[in-house]
């Protein structure tokens, strides 16, 4: 009986899994090494702006149909997951300084927002409302289709239910252009919150 390996020995070019190298590993070629933070604040700061690369990189290289259909949803779940960890991070930058506590089990975008506008009202911060409204609608079109972060990673839930998809079609170029709205939003509420926590000197209190 002749194996599937020994099948494609014939073709070099076949990439099939063999060797005993550790698959997470670094290199003795530099060049394909990337690094990985270990301070967990600046981890979560590169996560941020990791997950909305990531699906703006998918977004460039979809060009078939195949592609479209099968990238779309790490797409989605990039963005998702980048308006979650974008919005915790400023709840865990100073939420500390006014009574409001991260919540890391937490998955409703919804929620996390909540958080976001206590800590700026007890900042003092002067909202933009036609901003603030964008965001809102952002998140709460995210949170009403995958409330739980788990509607673009899996098609069941943890019973074997079908989860529904409550779209069919997507503008991702309109969609990459809100994201970075918002990643702006969110860079800039930081930059903002940090001047005001070193005016106050609230880490001091």
């Amino acid at each position: 009986m002749t194996s599937r390996s020994s099948k494609n020995e014939h073709n070099q070019d076949f990439n099939w899994p063999k060797g005993k190298e550790k698959v997470l590993a670094p290199s003795n070629d530099y060049r394909a090494n990337f690094d990985l933070e270990n301070d967990p604040e600046r981890r979560l700061s590169l996560m941020v702006s990791g997950y909305k690369e990531a699906a703006e990189v998918l977004i460039s290289e979809a060009k078939t149909p195949w592609q479209k259909n099968t990238l779309i949803f790490p797409i989605l779940h990039s963005y998702r997951h980048f308006l979650e960890l974008g919005l915790k991070q400023i709840v865990l930058l100073f939420g500390g300084d006014v009574g409001v506590e991260p919540n890391w089990k937490e998955h409703s975008l919804t929620r996390q927002w909540k958080k976001v506008q206590e800590i700026l009202q007890e900042f003092g911060v002067e909202t933009d409302a036609d901003a603030d409204g964008k965001v809102n609608r952002a998140i709460e079109q995210f949170n009403a289709v995958d409330n739980k972060s788990m509607t673009f990673r899996y098609s069941y839930d943890p019973s074997g239910n079908p989860l529904d998809l409550a779209l069919s079609q997507i503008d991702v170029f309109r969609l990459s252009r809100d994201m970075d709205a918002l990643y702006n939003y969110f860079s800039g509420t930081i930059g903002y919150l940090g001047s005001s926590q070193d005016a106050t000197g609230y880490h001091d209190l």
